[in-house]
């Protein structure tokens, strides 16, 4: 079985990414410790590296002094090691030499012995992205969705992926809410949420392929806009709520638009109150 490489290029963007160091880091590192990953780590630009758990790993070129520091001759010669370092790495299982990887250090706090891979890595990773440095940046919803999805591992993706349509509908809830916002007492509380809530919820059912956990996520998701408009939804009881919740889900499916008039006419049959 031939071994695997995990070439990580380290910015402070990149420890500063939550996503990273909490989703898509401990696993690596699980699997590096278990002999399963080679973990090679590059130091690009100037970074707090070192309060980092990579501290516990050899760098393939010197971490002091940070690629983009380099000469033009000197990043040449650095980048040259960086190759030879993932050719062996990789070719380790398939009789090549293998790298040396000195065993990390045992972390002084406890940690979870299974780390599940998220289904959604790509959308989670995109939609940070875009909240940092794209069309999400003064989004109000942005991280409200990033985050109920990263309490979603086993949510997947449909193919094709089009991250249009869970940016749009975000973007949207957005312009809905700050529209509303200013004389929120003079308006309906039912048509508040709903025309707020409707894209997002749309967008999220055209991403994740049909599952319990998608369909939990639409009821997160109307709670949580509801909640940033100081209301609540009142979701019927027991069997009714099921019923509601997947004849809510299947219209966002069937949508071929954010704000489409089945959506929004299963939304307005919800009850919603204030909050206080």
């Amino acid at each position: 079985m031939a071994a695997k490489a995990a070439v990580l290029l380290v910015t402070s963007d990149f420890l500063a990414s939550e996503f990273i160091l909490e989703q898509e880091l401990p696993p690596l590192l699980i699997a590096a410790k278990a002999g399963r990953v080679k973990i090679l780590w590059i130091h690009v630009r100037a970074s707090a590296y070192h309060r980092s758990p990579l501290r516990h790993y050899q760098a393939v070129i010197e971490p002091d002094k940070p690629l983009a520091e380099m000469t033009r001759p000197d990043r040449e010669k650095a980048w040259v090691r960086i190759c030879k370092a993932i050719e062996k790495a990789v070719g380790e299982g398939e009789g090549g030499e293998a790298v040396e990887n000195p065993p990390p250090v045992q972390p002084d706090e406890g940690g979870a012995d299974v780390i599940i891979f998220h289904k959604a890595t790509k959308l989670l990773r995109d939609l940070e992205e875009s909240i940092q440095n794209g069309r999400l940046r003064e989004s109000i919803f942005g991280p409200i969705v990033l985050e109920e999805l990263k309490r979603r591992p086993t949510a997947k993706l449909v193919e094709p992926y089009d991250l249009h349509w869970i940016v749009d509908g975000i973007r949207m809830s957005d312009y809905y809410f700050n529209l509303v916002r200013p004389s929120a007492e003079q308006l309906d509380w039912n048509w508040d949420v709903v025309q707020t809530v409707a894209p997002i919820l749309v967008g999220v059912a055209r991403t994740l392929e049909p599952s319990p956990e998608a369909r939990s996520l639409l009821k997160r998701l109307c709670d949580a806009i509801a909640d940033q408009q100081e209301l609540q939804v009142v979701w019927p009881k027991a069997g009714a709520f099921k019923d509601t919740i997947n004849t809510l889900y299947d219209a966002c499916q069937r949508a071929t638009e954010l704000a489409n008039d089945d959506v929004l006419a299963e939304l307005k049959g919800l009850t919603v109150v204030g909050r206080y």
